[in-house]
């Protein structure tokens, strides 16, 4: 139970009239709605479909299929309702057997807005199959940044969403794309897009099906190797692919350190290089390797000084020995020093008590670190 309408667009051709005798006018043609702007109408649309289109099941239904063309865009407009429309129920939980089916029921959950994951997935696939779009409710378990030991507890079961497109099945966490829980446990409504048709490379480091072909991966992931990996923000998709962190990330038999913390925001900026562990060992040196596009600088900040990346080859690096404190990778763009974001964020921690004696007359190396190299 784990916790991301404007009017549509001109198609086709416009011929104004023109008088007898005059020459004709040039052929203007609309311009072919891209998929985010095409996102964005159905998000409206969802958002503010009046309550009076939603008082039962197949009114909703009805309400939804009426903005759609696609079944891409079924899938949008039932995901983002969700998302608007259902709070997420905090107080409801699966031990309470007296309640919890009951209120997990699609009809129950239309009426109340309040589910917890297996409402929220269970109304989307009653939805998609009134609006004639195949879909199935996925359980399994889901983490979080806070989630740490066994990943496969009672406390980590999760449902969600597979859907079909023209043969091929997609994914979608609507209880996730809604918002989350505060510490009180009080919902926060906070539309989250990116659980939307989500990449199964990118959304198996987050959710771990019971069938592992609801992996959709040609290679599926081991319970073992899900159990070892730190938690991937999906910020880090924006850096690397799934693909790449999965190869990056080993599969020792004890969990891995925990990656440096990341905000959202890169300029394009693509990742190379860069230590894994989130805690760096103080005066041992490392390595930043990235690629940079233009228009866009980096540099390594630390508590008291700041060293730019410089090109190499291909790619922009720097090598830093951390002291104490913090170290953090800025990005931002060369016009516009107020868009300055603290892409990666280190934590510096002291040398071990018996650190291993380095060879004489030969400097640290910084390829002893362990690095990401999606």
């Amino acid at each position: 139970m784990k916790l991301s309408f404007a009017a549509a667009a001109l198609t086709g051709s416009l011929l104004p009239a023109v008088a007898l005798g005059q020459p004709s006018a040039r052929l203007v043609t609309a311009k072919p709605e891209s998929k985010q702007a095409r996102y964005a109408r159905l998000d409206q649309y969802a958002q503010h479909l009046p309550a009076s289109q939603a008082i039962t099941l197949e009114k909703l239904a009805v309400s939804l299929t009426a903005q759609a063309r696609t079944d891409d865009d079924k899938a949008r407009l039932i995901f983002t309702w969700l998302a608007y429309h259902i709070a997420y129920d905090a107080t409801l939980s699966v031990g309470d057997t007296t309640h919890y089916y009951r209120r997990c029921m699609p009809e129950y959950v239309l009426q109340n807005r309040k589910a917890v994951c297996q409402g929220y997935a269970d109304l989307f696939t009653d939805l998609a199959t009134r609006m004639k779009l195949p879909a199935r409710t996925i359980t399994g378990y889901a983490r979080t940044s806070a989630d740490t030991g066994n990943l496969l507890s009672l406390g980590n079961g999760h449902g969600w969403n597979g859907y079909q497109i023209a043969g091929v099945w997609h994914l979608a966490d609507a209880t996730w794309g809604a918002g989350g829980t505060l510490n009180t446990n009080e919902f926060q409504q906070q539309f989250e897009p990116f659980w939307f048709d989500t990449p199964p490379a990118q959304f198996i480091f987050s959710h771990l099906p019971d069938s592992a072909s609801w992996q959709l991966l040609p290679i599926p992931v081991t319970v073992a190797a899900y159990q070892t990996w730190p938690y991937v923000a999906p910020e880090w998709f924006s850096l690397a692919s799934g693909e790449g962190m999965r190869k990056a990330l080993p599969t020792s038999a004890k969990p891995a350190n925990r990656l440096p913390l990341i905000k959202r925001g890169s300029y394009g900026v693509k990742l190379i290089q860069a230590p894994q562990s989130g805690e760096l060992v103080a005066n041992q040196p490392v390595k930043f390797v990235f690629s940079v596009p233009t228009g866009v600088e980096m540099s390594i900040v630390t508590d008291s000084s700041s060293v730019p990346l410089r090109v190499a080859g291909n790619y922009w690096q720097a090598t830093i020995t951390p002291v104490a404190g913090a170290i953090r990778v800025l990005v931002q763009r060369k016009d516009d020093f107020t868009t300055a974001i603290n892409l990666l964020t280190y934590t510096i921690v002291p040398q071990p008590l018996r650190p291993r004696p380095a060879s004489p007359g030969r400097a640290p190396s910084p390829n002893k670190e362990v690095y990401l190299r999606p």
